[in-house]
């Protein structure tokens, strides 16, 4: 049985860690940076039941007398915090979003999947597309603190720009629904394009999670999560394709859409 007092030791063991592992990676740590930290270092890890994350929580929660953690911010589903309200974490944690960013915006190659389609009847979605990801990667590039990973998108962003030929003018889209339909319609789709599979242990929020409205940090968080019935049929085109299909095509209009569409007047 672990008492109020061991419990709030091993909680100061927790703040500790923090303490520790934001001074060596000089920035805000998440669950993730401290479940690494503690394979490293098994003797400090607090000797209680919860999951890390729960227990950032937990001891972000103010309590009189007892060591706690501040969240400083949130990148994606991860809550970074430190031991400390000190505002540097705060420039920071930016720059540690910019390298996430980039480091997936170079995974993704998102420009590479939309050229496809430039010059076909979906040329406008594409060059809004490329003129997005430009304005988008421009905007992180000041921030990021990975030397080699900046001149690599660089070039590739002077590439994109040379194809643009027009400003990014992306809105909403007008489709967006919800988790449940999204879900709803995945399954639909399984059914109709490959019933071979059905019965097999499908993870759908898994799938839909990555095409959660917004992609871009160009546009602003809406209450959800949300997806774009268009992308939705996308996706599982790309996933489950017909054999007339041509899946780089659908692929390149569902990374397209990423950045919304085009403003029409």
């Amino acid at each position: 049985m672990i008492t109020h007092s061991v419990a709030n030791a091993e909680g100061r063991r927790l703040v500790g860690a923090v303490r520790k592992l934001t001074a060596r990676l000089d920035r805000p740590v998440c669950g993730r940076d401290l479940e690494l930290y503690f394979r490293m270092y098994p003797r400090e890890h607090p000797e209680l039941l919860q999951a890390i994350g729960q227990l950032l929580i937990k001891a972000s929660r103010p309590f009189a007398g007892v060591d706690r953690v501040y969240q400083i911010g949130i990148i994606g589903n991860r809550g970074y915090y430190a031991a400390d309200e000190d505002p540097k974490w705060n420039v920071r944690l930016a720059r540690h979003e910019a390298d996430v960013w980039l480091e997936r915006a170079i995974r993704e190659d998102l420009p590479s999947k939309v050229r496809i389609i430039l010059r076909s009847s979906l040329d406008d979605l594409a060059r809004n597309a490329l003129a997005g990801w430009c304005q988008e990667m421009e905007e992180i590039l000041p921030l990021a603190t990975d030397a080699t990973k900046v001149a690599k998108t660089r070039v590739a962003v002077k590439a994109a720009r040379l194809e643009v030929g027009r400003p990014f003018t992306g809105e909403v889209p007008a489709d967006l629904i919800s988790r449940a339909e999204a879900v709803l319609m995945l399954k639909d789709e399984l059914c109709r394009r490959a019933d071979y599979l059905l019965g097999v242990e499908v993870n759908w929020n898994r799938i839909a999670t990555d095409w959660t409205w917004p992609q871009s940090r160009l546009f602003p968080k809406v209450g959800g999560p949300l997806h774009s019935r268009a992308q939705v049929t996308l996706l599982a085109a790309v996933i489950w394709p017909d054999p007339c299909e041509v899946t780089d095509r659908l692929a390149g209009e569902l990374w397209a859409r990423r950045y919304g569409v085009p403003f029409s007047d």
